[in-house]
């Protein structure tokens, strides 16, 4: 269990770290833009609605989440981020666990599988029903499956690792 909960700490800081740093590579988010009038979109869509998300189908089809601008607060989302990211570490961590006696390739292929399904889950669905890019599609699927693949390979070298696994194992 201490280990598990250690690779939660270690794994969700990596996370974390790696997930800000690959915002900044040129795909998938490099794709969303700002609207031209910021400050009459919001006054319109302010004017008729409160806090929650929306649709519209007529003429566009457009999905917004409206929140109040205390929402928006940098430390606010890096503190909820790096819990969520300490969440799915100790998840990955609880199976790379699971499979201690596998060698660490293996371990880390099974990693990437779940992250390739989560990346299916999330980000395909909202290509299709709200009409997201592909190339952010594309991106965000790509930094999820990077992300959680390097996690794997830091916590199964440094944090979960077995030395006495023997390398014909599969």
């Amino acid at each position: 269990m201490k280990k598990i909960i250690k690779g939660a700490v270690v794994g969700g800081i990596v996370m974390l770290l790696l997930g800000v740093l690959i915002q900044l590579l040129p795909w998938g988010f490099s794709d969303v833009k700002p609207f031209p009038d910021k400050q009459l979109l919001s006054e319109a869509i302010l004017s008729q609605t409160e806090g929650g998300m929306y649709y519209t189908d007529e003429g566009t089809y457009t999905f917004v989440a409206v929140s109040s601008s205390a929402w928006n607060s940098i430390p606010r989302k890096l503190l909820f981020d790096l819990f969520t990211q300490f969440i799915l570490a100790g998840i990955i961590s609880f199976v790379l666990s699971l499979t201690a006696a596998l060698k660490n390739r293996t371990r880390v292929s099974l990693i990437t599988c779940m992250s390739l399904a989560a990346s299916v889950g999330v980000y395909i669905p909202d290509w299709n029903w709200w009409g997201f890019s592909l190339q952010y599609t594309l991106g965000a699927s790509l930094n999820l499956v990077f992300v959680w693949t390097f996690a794997a390979v830091v916590l199964t070298r440094f944090v979960l690792k077995n030395d006495k696994v023997e390398e014909n194992i599969a």
